[in-house]
């Protein structure tokens, strides 16, 4: 008997076995019965890709395999061949390619002269002085250099950056010209649309789109089977030969000047640009123009700094006094900065391991750039205002922030006449840019930060006096021979009334209890020291001090 699951992954289908009567297998072997059963009694026989394609839902190995197949043909069809990933080098003086020679691969020149008479079967890629093409291109052109000449035809795009540019060539595919003077010789076949941008520019080919791009000085001569879209800034003029095969649209200071033999079959929109309409702009709109860019600006300097003075409180307040404290060393460390940081970081760049370190230095460089205004502008009103406001506390430290920056970006776009705004404004920035920078250099590194002074030493504390020991018994200790006791100092409270200190019982005398000891003599001064002070040899004990008084009272008793 042949096992359920192994007629399903044979796919063979079941003949009369029951799905009730089946084990409990997995679900698709479950539903591939079901559907077995289904096509047995409707008279056909079910395929396991039927059945895939049936099942929603279900992973099919087909299915599988299918899109796996057809991945690869993608990629296989997108990769180019080996041939096509080789590459040509040319970076000499001077680069001839010879009539007669073919390249069958992409081309790469780096020169200061570049000829290229041969065949070229893929791209070109130029970068020089004086550039020459007059052999013939299969793939796209892409040319920056000083005077650039086009005389052979090109396959592809051609993608032109130069001082003076010159095509009089078929182009298969597109034109895109940038350039002081640009000729479209009357040898240019254009088959899609042209882009330019020169100072001047003539088209006397044939151009098979639009012409579309933006010159002072614009002249037609050729055919244009498209759209004609420009931007003027002297004048535009069409020539006997001119052919507009869709529209003329065009913005000039005045309206173009049209040979009446020159053909124009869809319309003509003409529109005046401002400064011929209406000559300088007014006082009204200088203003206004003024106080739109001041305001844009200020805006941005104000929503830079309420972020820097939320995340760095601290650090933004200890930057700005060094500013303030070290404005010298400030200085010269930001000049130093400016130009070394910028040097570094390209660097960093060119290398494959430092372009991560490159890109954070050259952000962090940015960042404070733009930053040194807020950071100048903490610095002027924190010098100005109170001490009290002098803190690294968010709320104080945002308000002096508002004021100072908005100070430093309105000084720093003043509106001067004659022309000086421009140089008030550039020479001004490059210095808060280096006062700032140097600011944060200082305080992280403190390099030429200056030294706080030392406070002055407190004068020393005078020795404490030990006080003297409770007497013992309740009685005071018998009064001794002591020397002579200096006079009080005016710091000591004066004693109004004589103190008699009682004499120690002996061992004879009787004491009731309640009654007080009666006072003896005065005993002369003993020279054997008292039994608690042979106990402690090594301890010194000064001798108690006599109050004013005591002496005179021992000298009365002793008289009588």
């Amino acid at each position: 008997m042949i096992d359920p699951q192994d007629r399903f992954e044979a796919g063979v289908p079941p003949v009369s076995i029951p799905v009730r009567s089946l084990p409990p297998p997995a679900a698709m072997v479950r539903a591939w019965y079901r559907e077995c059963d289904r096509e047995q009694k409707a008279g056909s026989t079910l395929t396991r890709t039927t059945f895939a394609e049936r099942s929603a839902g279900m992973p099919s190995s087909t299915w599988i395999a299918r899109a796996v197949a057809a991945l690869l043909l993608a990629l296989a069809a997108l990769a180019p061949p080996a041939s096509a990933r080789a590459a040509t080098f040319f970076a000499n003086d001077q680069v001839l390619v010879p009539r007669g020679q073919t390249i069958d691969d992409d081309v790469y020149v780096l020169s200061g002269t570049v000829t290229i008479d041969g065949r070229v079967r893929r791209s070109v890629v130029i970068a020089g002085g004086t550039i020459t093409l007059n052999g013939q291109v299969d793939g796209d052109v892409t040319v920056a250099g000083g005077t650039v000449t086009i005389n052979g035809p090109v396959g592809g795009s051609v993608r032109v950056a130069g001082g003076t540019v010159t095509i009089n060539a078929p182009v298969g595919w597109d034109a895109l010209v940038a350039g002081g003077d640009i000729t479209l010789g009357s040898g240019s076949r254009i088959t899609n649309d042209v882009v330019l941008g020169a100072g001047s520019a003539v088209v006397s080919g044939r151009i098979g789109g639009d012409l579309r791009g933006s010159a002072a000085e614009i002249r037609l001569l050729g055919e244009v089977r498209g759209d004609v879209v420009l931007n003027v800034g002297e004048r535009l003029s069409l020539g006997p030969q001119a052919v507009v095969g869709g529209d003329l649209i065009y913005q000039a200071p005045q309206e173009a000047s049209i040979d009446p033999t020159a053909r124009i079959r869809g319309q003509t929109r003409f529109t005046q640009t401002r400064a011929a309409a209406g000559g300088e702009p007014r006082l009204t709109e200088r203003v206004l123009a003024w106080l739109g860019s001041l305001l844009l600006r200020l805006t941005w300097a104000l929503v830079a700094g309420t972020l820097l003075v939320l995340l760095l409180p601290r650090r933004s307040a200890t930057i700005a006094d060094t500013l303030r404290e070290a404005p010298l060393a400030s200085l010269l460390w930001g000049i130093a900065l400016l130009i070394a940081v910028p040097i570094l970081a390209i660097v960093l760049l060119v290398t494959v391991v430092g372009v991560p370190a490159g890109l954070l230095l050259l952000g962090s460089y940015l960042a404070a750039l733009y930053l040194s205004q807020v950071f100048l502008g903490l610095s002027l009103v924190r010098g100005a205002v109170p001490g009290s406001w002098r803190t690294d506390r968010r709320l104080q430290l945002w308000l002096t922030m508002l004021v100072g920056t908005s100070l430093v970006v309105l000084v720093r776009l003043l509106p001067l006449p004659f022309g000086i705004a421009a140089w008030w404004t550039a020479i001004l920035s490059i210095l808060i840019a280096a006062l700032a920078l140097g600011a944060i250099w200082t305080d992280v590194t403190g390099w030429g930060k200056p030294v706080p002074a030392l406070a002055p030493a407190a004068a020393p504390a005078p020795p404490s006096v030990e006080p003297e020991p409770p007497p013992v018994g309740g009685m005071a200790p018998t009064s001794r021979a002591a020397p002579t006791q200096p006079a009080a100092t005016e710091e000591e409270e004066p004693i109004t009334e004589p103190s008699i200190t009682p004499r120690r019982p002996t061992a004879g005398q009787a004491t009731t209890s309640g009654t007080e000891p009666v006072p003896e003599r005065a005993e002369p001064a003993r020279t054997e020291p008292l039994p608690e002070e042979r106990s402690h040899p090594t301890e010194e004990r000064p001798a108690p001090s006599s109050p004013p008084g005591m002496a005179e009272a021992d000298e009365e008793r002793k008289e009588q």
